[in-house]
């Protein structure tokens, strides 16, 4: 599997000095005019205060999102692959991470499709067992460049040029229902 350092891609993310006064660097509470609590963003919403509550004081909690399509799945001869998309969007105002000039979201890798040699073979216990255990084994490699980061946090530069203590988390892993059942 070829996949890019996910310690890489946050670097040169937080490092992107664009994203400076659109990142959220810790858990807020929003609220509209009548003063109803909104919870529009991420890092407003209960997850995520939850989370700042358990880091130490003045760190950052970092909240990955990873995304996946099999619709778009590249195709390489007979083979296709699930790209995987990482995104520090959910630190971002969404209406900041969804435009593609913000460079929020990054290629991290292509995970493998597998299928079965005979459409016989397609349903097995066996073939569901054994791509799982390829998932999982792929994700445990891409994730182990930031193992150190989550359990101990790490101090990276952010958008406004401040070094920051972050500890990343998984926020959440957005695919289509087959990729889903993968993972479980």
């Amino acid at each position: 599997m070829f996949a890019r350092p996910i310690s890489k891609i946050i670097r040169s993310q937080l490092e992107d000095s664009s994203l400076d006064g659109h990142f959220a660097y810790c858990f807020t509470k929003q609220f509209n005019a009548n003063g109803d609590r909104l919870f529009d963003e991420a890092y407003s919403g209960d997850y995520c205060e939850t989370l700042q509550n358990k880091l130490p004081n003045g760190s950052t909690p970092l909240l990955l999102s990873f995304s996946s399509d099999q619709a778009q799945a590249s195709k390489i001869g007979k083979e296709s692959f699930w790209p995987k998309i990482l995104t520090l969007g959910t630190n971002i105002a969404k209406g900041i991470r969804k435009k593609l000039n913000t460079r929020a979201s990054k290629l991290v890798t292509f995970l493998p499709n597998i299928k079965p040699l005979k459409k016989s073979h397609s349903n097995t216990p066996f073939l569901t067992a054994y791509k799982r255990a390829v998932i999982h084994a792929s994700l445990s490699e891409l994730f182990s460049d930031i193992l150190p980061w989550i359990k101990n946090g790490v101090d990276l530069v952010s958008p406004d040029g401040k070094v920051r203590k972050y500890f990343p988390c998984l926020f959440n892993f957005n695919g289509d229902y087959p990729e889903q059942t993968l993972y479980a």
